[in-house]
């Protein structure tokens, strides 16, 4: 576990990370090719603060080179193996598991089993659920998602063949009631994440 557990990853950069590291990973991850490939919206010291953590994480290494993990962590096929091994080296034990919580007691855990602040906990939560999510396939989307007849309803499990709706973790409950309601009345499968 890395005793400070104190990260600060968007996932915009991350998936910038993962291209820059994926294309070219002989060379060094720096902070002005992150605001190039973010077409200058992020400021430099926003990317600085991106490569700290990776580097705390272990996919860069002292110079922004990136490490074999940082390499895997790129590479769709092993990004997964990599992020268990990130987890686990970089958080506490029990992470993974303790993911399952409710939002706020997450970042409690965090902070607890980090001895952290709150505020350093949900940074770090943030970036764990960012590692999390650049994990999962994507699901692909079918036109006829978009373009299907208004008369005809379809059935949950035809609908889950042509799209899925993801939600982020971060809605609050009212916002989750709402979705999830419009999403049963439309036959439309969600995602919470």
């Amino acid at each position: 576990m890395n005793p400070s557990c104190n990260f600060f990853l968007s996932e915009k950069i991350a998936l910038a990370a993962c291209k820059a590291i994926s294309k070219n990973p002989e060379v060094p991850l720096e902070k002005e090719n992150l605001v190039k490939l973010q077409h200058g919206n992020i400021s430099k010291e926003n990317a600085q603060k991106n490569i700290n953590t990776l580097k705390k994480l272990g996919i860069l290494d002292e110079t922004s080179l990136p490490t074999d993990l940082g390499r895997n962590w790129a590479n769709e096929i092993t990004r997964k193996d990599a992020t268990i091994i990130i987890v686990q080296t970089s958080f506490p034990d029990g992470t993974i598991q303790a993911s399952s919580l409710p939002s706020n007691d997450f970042v409690a855990w965090i902070a607890k089993n980090a001895n952290t602040t709150k505020s350093v906990a949900e940074k770090s939560v943030t970036t764990f659920r960012i590692l999390m999510r650049l994990c999962e396939p994507e699901t692909p989307k079918k036109e006829s998602c978009r373009h299907r007849s208004p008369q005809k309803k379809s059935t949950f499990s035809e609908m889950s063949d042509q799209c899925v709706m993801r939600v982020p973790i971060t809605a609050n409950e009212e916002q989750i009631r709402t979705i999830a309601k419009t999403a049963l009345e439309l036959n439309i499968p969600i995602e919470f994440f």
